[in-house]
């Protein structure tokens, strides 16, 4: 019980050991503050795990949770609870092998604020992370398309540069609010502003 705190450095919770069982290597009442640390949850060949935490924290740095399963391993689930930052930001790793589900993956009581847990979460390092009900999955974006796209005002949406449209970023003029700007192209571009503006 209490907090489990991992201050840089990895924990490796491994359900393939001799003897370990299937779930909750530690304890379910147990919370876990990350900083600047890795926790790896590792599944074992056909053997479904899940490890539930009271609770998840984002303490300072950058953590990242990681659930490593191979291709013999069975599904992976690990309820993080209410899923909370007092400092830093968290990548969440999803499992390699099985489809994101129910019993794979990670899930939280964590609600959503404009689409994403927080700008601060995000999933196997390019996504933010949202709840989706059942899962933590990728969050659902405003891509811009075609070419020389503007981002419009909208404080709710979470907008994405992506190859799907092509020349530089505008915006419409005046003041643009929107939740969040995830920058996904290989392709160098460029965000104009421009005078006057505010972004």
């Amino acid at each position: 019980t209490g907090t489990t705190t991992v201050n840089q450095g990895t924990l490796a919770l491994d359900f393939s050991g001799s003897g370990a069982p299937a779930t909750n290597l530690i304890s379910a009442s147990t919370a876990v503050a990350l900083s600047d640390a890795t926790l790896n949850i590792i599944g074992k060949a056909s053997t479904t795990n899940s490890q539930t935490f009271a609770s998840t924290k984002a303490a300072g740095g950058a953590s990242t949770i990681a659930i490593v399963n191979n291709a013999t391993a069975n599904d992976t689930l690990v309820n993080l609870n209410a899923l909370t930052r007092t400092g830093g930001v968290i990548n969440l790793v999803q499992p390699v092998n099985g489809a994101v589900s129910a019993t794979n993956g990670f899930t939280t009581t964590t609600a959503n604020t404009n689409g994403i847990i927080g700008a601060w979460a995000t999933v196997n390092g390019t996504d933010w992370a949202s709840n989706n009900g059942t899962n933590i999955v990728a969050a659902t974006y405003t891509d811009l398309s075609g070419g020389t796209p503007n981002i419009l005002d909208d404080n709710t949406t979470n907008v994405r540069v992506t190859s799907g449209s092509t020349g530089d970023v505008g915006q419409a003029s005046g003041t643009v609010t929107v939740n969040t700007l995830n920058a996904n192209d290989a392709t160098a571009r460029v965000i104009t502003v421009g005078a006057g503006n505010t972004l």
